[in-house]
């Protein structure tokens, strides 16, 4: 009986300091949002629709990226979003690539230069190009 006193004692103090040096550490997440601008007639989706600066658009797709690394995917359809997480999209390599994740995050910076107008409020950057608009919301969080 001792000998699982000791193991459980060992194990909990274990875990103590692993959450310890985890909780130093900066976890960054960001929230990707690409959509398009749409009219007040247009009927959709009810929940897939955004006030911006550039007025009403209908998301097409979320993604939420933490610490750089996809982590899930939200698909707006007519009768709400589609989850997927990053198992169900690498089990799935068609549909993986026709969401072109890739090209989104790692080349951000090409992607944002196609981008003609910006507007930048607080930690949410708004991008467009003609209809399209690109949201990208970064937090930090410890």
């Amino acid at each position: 009986m001792k000998g699982y006193l000791i193991i459980l004692f060992g194990l909990i103090i274990s875990l103590n300091v692993n959450c310890q040096t985890n909780s130093n550490s900066k976890i960054e997440k960001d929230i990707i949002i690409e959509s398009f601008i749409v009219g007040k007639n247009f009927h959709y989706n009810p929940k897939g629709f955004l006030n911006t600066p550039y007025g009403r658009v209908s998301v097409l797709k979320k993604s939420t990226f933490i610490n750089g690394k996809l982590d899930t995917l939200w698909w707006n359809r007519a009768n709400g979003f589609l989850h997927y997480s990053l198992e169900d999209l690498r089990k799935d390599s068609k549909l993986y690539k026709s969401f072109e994740i890739d090209s989104i995050y790692r080349r951000n910076q090409k992607q944002i230069k196609e981008y003609k107008t910006r507007i930048n409020r607080n930690d949410t950057l708004f991008l467009k190009n003609e209809n399209k608009i690109l949201i990208i919301k970064n937090s930090i969080s410890k």
